[in-house]
């Protein structure tokens, strides 16, 4: 088989994938999507000296791929963040960044904030800072406003684009999220046209 004729595959498996996904999970609430992580965190917390990723890897529930032990793939890295973005436990993403401190930090932090998710997670395949843009998401945390603004200051990109090229702000206005869209715009967010006609590869001068 020529590369492109496997390339053609490959992409039409990944949008069944999405497909079967989508379909999955609009049939299921945001809160039960989420329990496994309900539950990852009570693990995280009844365990502070020890390493995140090392309780996650034994927790299979969320992680639909990888066998209980073994190392987490940098998407699941990503699920973890946004499971943690979703109950607001941002003494647990500071934890978290933590981790990945000294030569890695920056590489650590792109892989938690602005890997893109599994379809399994989200069909969509958002960053787990796109990820809080969707409606069901937004209305079921207490303050997203402040968990935007926070992100950002970690190194969240602004306007990073998710398998489909949309950016947060295409995805706040598509969703009806006024006041995201408010926030995003104030930080000087762009939708996928404008990133076309400039240079900005969505990082955010906030990262830290």
């Amino acid at each position: 088989m020529i590369k492109a004729e496997k390339n053609e595959l490959i992409g039409e498996t990944r949008l069944k994938l999405r497909q079967t996904c989508k379909e999955k999970q609009s049939s299921q609430t945001i809160e039960e999507r989420m329990a496994p992580y309900a539950q990852l965190i009570k693990n995280i917390k009844n365990a502070p000296a020890e390493p995140i990723y090392k309780i996650a890897a034994l927790w299979t529930e969320p992680f639909v791929r990888t066998p209980k032990g073994d190392f987490l793939t940098n998407e699941e890295y990503a699920e973890i963040a946004a499971g943690f973005i979703f109950f607001e436990e941002i003494e647990l993403i500071d934890r978290y960044i933590k981790e990945g401190l000294g030569s890695e930090r920056a590489a650590f932090n792109f892989m938690i904030l602005n890997r893109n998710v599994r379809p399994e997670f989200s069909w969509r395949e958002p960053t787990p800072f796109s990820f809080i843009l969707s409606k069901d998401t937004w209305t079921k945390m207490k303050n997203p406003k402040k968990m935007v603004e926070y992100l950002l200051n970690k190194g969240a990109f602004l306007n990073f684009q998710d398998a489909d090229g949309n950016t947060p702000l295409s995805i706040a206005q598509e969703e009806n999220l006024t006041e995201a869209e408010n926030i995003l715009i104030e930080h000087g967010a762009l939708l996928p046209d404008e990133m076309e006609a400039s240079d900005d590869d969505g990082r955010h001068d906030g990262w830290s």
